[in-house]
Parts: structure tokens; sequence; C-alpha cells
């Protein structure tokens, strides 16, 4: 007879099904484990308001999105980042480049060139609204929206959502037994259900974003509705020509995608012609509280940062090519590529915006790490230096030393890049703007 005994084996079938579950499902972890987090703050934000609220949310957080939006201290909380939130949106960021890999993977969407174009509309839509809310267009509560990071995490999800529409207009099976294998599936072609529905999704764009512009002082200052109209009209006019007379018939997804991001981009374009246009105008009814020695109006410092900044671009081609040339190292020309010298300019426009920003115009650094490095330097000239470094790194790292690692997940690599190329060109194009702008 044997002894009786309380304890238990741990079940070896109920540890490998949970460990087998999440190999097969790691972007449902990932997200469940996402809003487990968040709801978790939130809860604690209910029942321990003092501690989880002020101590951490509101001081780490919150606190610095609302001294920004204000344009004032808060209770001892400037704008600006700190090593907590730094950190924070790091592992954010993170999380949501591997969400958006999985969704990538499960809709069979190609991060070809053609996509990578695609993507930019989107990336200067939040550039260009982040300086129009510098500049004071934006009301409360819409501020908030405009307010980094906020801004920028709306316009990804945006551009995610357009992203799945365009996929689902133009990339479809032949039938719902028969999963997708790569390019084989069919896609769709041009016909007048299909124009309707891209049509359906241009009017449903311009009325979001002509509600949240007209709830601004956009009524206030002349700017016109007319930028966005044309360009809707024109880029609505490029699908179909362009299916019709030159792919015959097919709908390409990045072609419908990049077309939605001109739309989008179309209104904050339209803001700052307005500015370009009239900008002492614009002081005086958007920054009449502002002293007039305080705003000044530079509309030179555009071409300041993009010549710096192409200037360094070719700096950095001509010494990967030197270096290519010289010791036969082949893949040197992967620092010059095509999509590779994109990333560098984004990254040397947000390098040239801050240099000038700093050392010529007594701005000053909100990033942790930035902001150290320009005090200890005591230049933002060292601004290049960090994304040289930053861009060798990326670049060996994603094309040449994980690339066999990568090589069953080849579509981590462009995506990447593109999360590469968005903190780069957004905050450089943000940045620019202002210095313009004088604000």
């Amino acid at each position: 007879m044997k002894a009786r005994t309380d304890s238990k084996e741990p079940d070896k079938n109920q540890t490998g099904g949970l460990r087998a579950y999440v190999n097969a499902n790691p972007g449902k972890v990932v997200l469940f484990a996402l809003i487990a987090i968040l709801g978790i703050f939130a809860l604690g934000a209910l029942i321990l308001p003092d501690l989880v609220w002020d101590q951490f949310i509101w001081r780490y957080f919150w606190g610095p999105i609302a001294a920004d939006a204000e344009d004032r201290t808060i209770g001892g909380i400037n704008e600006g980042y700190n090593a907590v939130s730094t950190i924070s949106y790091g592992l954010i960021l993170a999380a949501a480049i591997f969400l958006i890999y999985r969704l990538i993977v499960i809709l069979q969407i190609n991060l070809d060139k053609w996509f990578f174009l695609a993507i930019i509309p989107f990336i200067m839509f939040g550039g260009l609204a982040r300086a129009l809310e510098d500049a004071k267009l934006f009301n409360s509560p819409v501020v908030y929206l405009f307010i980094s990071p906020l801004i920028y995490i709306l316009t990804g999800l945006i551009a995610v959502a357009l992203m799945v529409i365009a996929h689902k207009l133009t990339f479809q099976c032949s039938s719902k037994d028969k999963p997708c294998e790569g390019k084989t599936c069919p896609v769709s072609r041009l016909d007048y259900k299909l124009i309707a529905y891209i049509a359906i999704c241009f009017i449903v764009i311009n009325l979001a974003l002509a509600y949240i512009f007209l709830q601004s002082h956009w009524t206030n200052y002349r700017i016109s509705l007319v930028y966005p109209a044309v360009i809707s009209v024109a880029a609505y006019l490029s699908i179909v020509g362009y299916s019709r007379y030159i792919s015959k018939g097919v709908i390409p997804m990045a072609l419908v995608f990049g077309a939605l991001g001109l739309v989008m981009l179309s209104y904050p374009l339209s803001g700052v012609i307005g500015w370009f246009e009239s900008p002492q105008e614009w002081q005086q009814i958007f920054l009449a509280s502002e002293a007039e020695d305080s705003v000044v109006f530079r509309p030179v410092v555009v071409l300041q940062v993009i010549g710096l900044s192409l200037a360094a671009t070719a700096v950095w081609a001509l010494a990967a090519f030197a270096i290519y040339k010289k010791t036969k190292w082949h893949q040197a020309a992967l620092f010059f590529s095509g999509t590779n010298l994109a990333l560098v300019f984004g990254q040397f426009t947000d390098a040239a915006a801050t240099f000038i920003a700093i050392d010529y115009y007594s701005y000053w650094e909100k990033h942790v790490v930035p902001g150290f490095l320009i005090d200890v330097f005591d230049t933002a000239a060292v601004m290049f230096l960090l994304k040289v470094f930053a861009l060798l790194f990326a670049i060996y790292l994603l094309d040449i030393g994980l690339r066999e690692e990568l090589k069953k997940h080849s579509q981590i690599i462009p995506l990447v890049k593109i999360a590469v190329l968005v903190l780069g060109l957004a905050p450089g194009t943000r940045d620019m703007l202002r210095l313009a702008m004088g604000v």
C-alpha cells in the first residue's frame, strides 16, 4: 500500500500547452500583457490616487503633457521627457513594433520600397501637426491630440488602421476556404464597387480631419480648405488613373495607403502654407499673448536645416562609398543603399534642426540622453556624432549582424527601419518648422 501524499507533480501537458500557446500566439500575449499593465495602472489610480496617479502617472507622464499643452509649469512639473517616461515609451514602441509586425505577417503585407514611400505622408503629418500646436493653432481639449508623444501614438494608430483598410480593399482571396499563400492570392481589380469604397474612405477621413481642425482657431484665420480638397481629388484620381492605364486594372495597396496618407497630410500642410502666406497676421491671431520680440519668423531656417541634413547625408554616402571601394568590403554598399540613405537623411534632419535651434537660437533639448550629451560637450553639434553611432549600429545590426537570424522574419527589418525613420524625420520636421515659425 502506497502512502498518501498531498503534493502533486506539475502537469507537463498544461505547462507544454501554455508554452505552445505563447509560441503560437506571441502577438496576442504581448497585446494582453500591455492591456493588463494599463489596466493595473488604471485600477491603481482609482484605488490609490495619491500614490499611483499623483506620484507616478502625473509626475512622469501626464504632467509633462499637460504642461506642454498649456505652455506653463503645473505644480512644479515642466514639459519634456524624463528617465522614467523615456524608458517606458521605448518599451511601448518596442511592443508596438512587434504587434504591427505580427499584423503584417498575418495580412501578408509586403514592406517594399513602395510601402516605404507610402508611409512618409503619415510621418510628415505628425511633424507638421506638432509644429502647428507649437504655433498655438489648437484649442483645448483638441490641443492634447497634438502633444508628443500623443500625436505620434494617434498618427501610428490611424496609419495602422488605414493600412488594414487599404490591404482589405486591394488584396483579397478568391475563396474563404482556401488560405492565402504569399503572392498567390489575387489582388483586387478596378471596378465601380471598389472605386466607391475608396471614395467613402476619402470622404470619411476628410470629414474627421475637417471636424478636428475646425475645432481649433482655424476658422479665425484665412486657412483654406481648398488645399485638402485639391490634394484629395488629385490623390483619388491618381489611384483610378494608375490602376486603369498603367497597372492594367490592378490596384496597388501601397498606392491606396499613400493616397490616404496624403489626404491626412493635406490638413496640417494647409496650415503651414497659411503661415507662409501671411505670418504677421498669424502672429496677431494665434500668438497675440506673446511679446512681439519673442516671435521672430525665420523661413530661411527651412533651407538651412534641409541643406545641412543633405550635406551630412552626402558626407555619409561618400564615406561609405570610399570604404566600399578601397577596402573591398562589399557589405559597405549597404550603408549607402536607397532605403538606408532615407534613414540617414531623416536622422540628420533631426540633428540639424536641434543643432541650429540650440546653438543659434537658444532653444533647449527636452530628451534625456541628447540633453545630457549637449550639456557635456556644450554644443548641439554632438547630435550628429550621436546619430552617426546610432545609424551605424542600426544598419549593421539589421542588414549584416542579424540578417541570417532574421531571414525567417524578413519583414521585421523594414519595419524597424520605418521606426528609425519616424524617430528622426517626424521630430526633425517639427523642430525645423517650429524654428521657421519662431515659436
